[in-house]
């Protein structure tokens, strides 16, 4: 069908936006926030060179890598522990979505973790989704920032984020630190998570993290 705006598009099922390049109907053309029409909750992200609703993208500012956990653990991230105490969880995304998963784990220290190389603008905000089967979840991510390239000592400062024991989190939830400002000499910043307790031995992984990010915007 051809289309010159939106509205020519609304009575289209699953196309309601119109691409003004080829002037048809399609899934999606930018991501709409608030504004109609918009991709479904689980797939809230429009893919530019598609037109498709897919799993949410990560904000351009995110300076995490593989933040959103669409394919695995790895690439980025780094674990002596995979596959026993931390684990891709590829049916756990936050927003439900098909085509993405999380990373779970239980009794962790620093495991996994990233060595992010800072640009500007230097990041002030540090987030994460955390899904805990156990409201005593103690698990943590933190940032910690260093005046190197190569997350090496000495550290400058550090922020915690998650449900660190203290709350009744039955599932999925966001925890965002808005002052976690990066030091003007800060080159690098190491990102980690410490894993809690499962609900019971044989429980499985004590809780899931998704869509993590560091950057300026606050938002993943």
């Amino acid at each position: 069908m051809q289309c010159i705006s939106d509205a020519n598009c609304s009575g289209v099922s699953g196309n309601p936006a119109c691409n003004l390049d080829t002037h048809q109907c399609v899934p999606c053309t930018r991501d709409y926030g608030s504004l109609p029409p918009t991709c479904p909750g689980n797939s809230p992200s429009c893919d530019p060179s598609t037109h498709q609703c897919v799993c949410r993208i990560p904000s351009a500012g995110n300076q995490v890598k593989n933040a959103g956990f669409n394919s695995g653990v790895t690439p980025y991230w780094n674990s002596l522990l995979l596959g026993l105490y931390v684990n891709f969880h590829p049916l756990d995304d936050a927003d439900g979505c098909s085509g993405s998963g999380s990373v779970g784990g239980f009794l962790t220290n620093q495991d996994p973790w990233q060595c992010v190389s800072l640009s500007p603008p230097l990041p002030q905000c540090f987030g994460a989704k955390f899904y805990s089967s156990n409201p005593g979840d103690s698990t943590t991510c933190r940032v910690r920032y260093y005046s190197n390239g190569a997350c090496n000592e000495p550290a400058l400062s550090d922020y915690a984020i998650g449900p660190q024991g203290n709350n009744q989190l039955t599932g999925w939830a966001s925890y965002v630190d808005s002052n976690a400002v990066a030091p003007s000499t800060a080159k690098s910043a190491l990102v980690y998570c410490d894993f809690g307790e499962p609900l019971t031995i044989d429980g499985g992984d004590a809780s899931y993290v998704d869509q993590i990010y560091l950057n300026t915007g606050c938002s993943f």
